[in-house]
């Protein structure tokens, strides 16, 4: 994940690790990172241990501590095509103070098929947010959190200040096994 990222950045760029729990080797990973960049921002912060790995809290503390003005979302399990930071900066630059909604591959099929925000139908990895504390949903603990963050946030926004982009920018890394 962190390999399909860094090449990307720009300065002022900002990228939190947050752990489930102690975990000293992603500790480790997010400081050799950070060595290697020197505009980009590599930031690690423990989170809260939870059961099964649901990543809710994780990402919850993440968004506390983010200083940029967007927020970008990715598990260890996903990884962003090339080219896709410059096209959420063109998507930004397009739709100003909204979210936006990307496209992605996820597991055979390219989401989002049409524009609607509903289950099955967008994911966090595709959903480039502004970072204004009031307008941000939550994640909750447990399944589905992914799309229960969107819909909480796009509640925020009229249907019509969706951004909706075409441009495909991440998918889950087992796709590019078979490559």
């Amino acid at each position: 994940t962190l390999d399909s990222v860094v090449g990307q950045l720009r300065g002022g760029d900002e990228v939190w690790i947050v752990s489930d729990g102690p975990r000293p080797e992603a500790l480790k990973v997010a400081q050799r990172y950070a060595a290697k960049l020197g505009g980009a921002l590599i930031r690690f912060a423990e989170g809260p241990a939870t059961p099964g790995g649901v990543g809710g809290p994780q990402r919850n503390l993440g968004m506390r501590l983010s200083t940029g003005s967007h927020l970008l979302f990715m598990d260890d399990d996903d990884v962003y095509l090339p080219g896709a930071l410059d096209a959420v900066r063109r998507g930004i630059a397009a739709h100003r103070g909204v979210p936006i909604l990307f496209r992605m591959r996820h597991r055979g099929a390219v989401l989002w098929t049409d524009r609607q925000v509903r289950l099955g139908n967008v994911s966090t990895q595709m959903f480039c947010v502004p970072n204004v504390a009031g307008k941000l949903g939550v994640w909750p603990a447990g399944s589905e959190n992914d799309f229960a963050f969107v819909r909480d946030t796009v509640r925020h926004y009229t249907l019509d200040g969706i951004g909706w982009r075409d441009d495909i920018i991440a998918e889950l890394a087992e796709h590019r096994a078979g490559r």
